[in-house]
């Protein structure tokens, strides 16, 4: 199981991808997206419904949270950010003061060579931004798995794509990495920032009482939507395909294909 986010560093401390570095209309500063303007502009201008249809062939589902759906925490009436033009402008235009408005940006968003639906991403996010003003620039930019995933950890990417597929079927498993652990890291969050999210999640994890960790997983989803550390995309959807006469197959998301529960008698 997993879903896709569209990651944006809060604080960039390598000088990659953003050009100038400066608000120029050629660049973006290195703290660019540590304005909260910056990331509601973002999570209100991209097409989720498009992505869903185009880039994941009508098999996502939108998630409200880090938390999957039909998982213990997961806020099926939590807020989302809809795809809004209108308030992404509206962001956009409060954004550094009006700067942003005035002078447009540039920056590169990048993700590893061969991910189809990651590409897509970037595109939709391109033309969206280019609908609300043409100084508002994606430059796209792929590179191979290994140089990705080092300068991703390395947190030289100002805006990245991947996603999250989970270890142990927990909640802890999809806030922590999301929100203090590994893309919180790699985003390079600071510590105050984590903070915010940090006391619930550990709170969270130590509280046996099943309905109040529930709560306390709803709590963390409001925090994650007014604060918009990433964007949210969707849960990917997954088929598999076996001959006629393959029986007991089941979905488990752990072990993906589980060979042991197969009933192979009726091979002809």
């Amino acid at each position: 199981m997993g879903w896709e986010a569209l990651l944006q560093q809060t604080s960039t401390p390598h000088f990659h991808h953003i050009g100038s570095g400066k608000l120029d209309g050629n660049g973006i500063p290195p703290n660019f997206f540590s304005d909260i303007h910056v990331r509601k502009a973002f999570a209100y201008c991209f097409d989720y419904d498009t992505y869903i249809a185009e880039g994941q062939n009508g098999d996502g589902v939108r998630d409200s949270s880090a938390i999957i759906q039909n998982m213990l925490g997961y806020n099926k009436d939590q807020e989302m950010y809809p795809f809004d033009l209108a308030q992404c402008k509206a962001e956009l235009d409060q954004a550094w003061n009006g700067a942003v408005a005035k002078n447009g940006f540039r920056i590169q968003a990048v993700t590893a060579t061969g991910y189809p639906m990651f590409q897509t991403v970037l595109a939709i996010l391109q033309a969206d931004l280019a609908k609300v003003d043409k100084k508002y620039k994606i430059e796209i930019v792929t590179l191979p798995w290994a140089s990705y995933l080092a300068s991703f950890r390395a947190t030289q990417l100002p805006v990245a794509v991947s996603d999250w597929t989970e270890d142990f079927h927990d909640p802890h498993n999809w806030v922590q990495p999301f929100l203090i652990g590994t893309y919180a890291t790699r985003q390079g969050f600071p510590d105050a920032f984590k903070n915010i999210f940090r006391p619930l999640i550990t709170q969270a994890l130590h509280e046996p009482d099943t309905q109040k960790r529930a709560d306390l997983y709803f709590q963390v989803g409001k925090l994650q939507h007014e604060n918009v550390p990433e964007v949210t995309l969707s849960q990917v959807g997954t088929r598999w395909y076996v001959a006629r006469w393959v029986k007991g197959y089941f979905w488990n998301p752990v072990a993906d294909i589980y060979f042991y529960a197969f009933d192979l008698a009726g091979r002809q």
